[in-house]
């Protein structure tokens, strides 16, 4: 991977990346196995995504770009795949949009295209798993367990929530938790906070 991440910024220390954060719900399977088939296949699911550039914390930090809320560098969104929007929104940082598979891909697409991408995720294997059922890519040079992750920083022994490890890192949601979308965008939050303190601890 460090063969892969030679590239810094100019003027910073941050290397030139961009990362993707997502979050499955709602998952929703044929009533039945197909032939030849050992288990039920996904016909649908909500999709949250969350992207943070290190391009856009470069900038605010060296041209001192005045934001009123620092969580707007991080871009969320949040998708219905194959199904519907929900009637009553829950998602805090834009509308769910319904969206195709090959939609989906495409904006993946848009999204990794001449950059370096690290995936992240909070407990990612069961996303991981939906995605690669969609032959859904990232193409990314690795993935950040962020369940895994805060062992180190947080000196937890045991994988917490994602809302218990917000606590720790006094970072406020309001209850906000378990939609896919404002999963993801926390979830990004917890990063910064895990990066930052990683950093005063060594």
């Amino acid at each position: 991977m460090e063969s892969r991440l030679q590239t810094r910024l100019r003027g910073s220390n941050m290397r030139d990346v961009r990362l993707i954060c997502v979050d499955t719900d709602k998952a929703r399977r044929l009533p039945q196995e197909l032939e030849g088939e050992w288990k039920m296949r996904i016909k649908s699911f909500h999709l949250g995504v969350a992207i943070l550039d290190t391009r856009d914390l470069r900038d605010v930090i060296q041209n001192r770009f005045k934001l009123d809320n620092l969580s707007d560098l991080i871009r969320t969104y949040q998708f219905a795949v194959q199904d519907s929007v929900p009637g009553v929104e829950r998602f805090c940082f834009g509308d769910t949009e319904a969206i195709s598979v090959e939609n989906l891909r495409r904006r993946f697409v848009e999204w990794r295209e001449g950059r370096y991408v690290i995936g992240v995720a909070y407990s990612a294997p069961g996303d991981l798993a939906v995605l690669k059922e969609f032959k859904i890519s990232l193409n990314e040079i690795c993935w950040i367990d962020l369940a895994q992750a805060q062992y180190i920083p947080l000196q937890n022994a045991t994988a917490p929530s994602l809302a218990v490890v917000m606590n720790r890192l006094r970072i406020r949601y309001a209850g906000k938790l378990h939609v896919p979308g404002n999963d993801t965008h926390f979830a990004m939050r917890v990063f910064l906070g895990m990066a930052v303190l990683d950093f005063w601890c060594e």
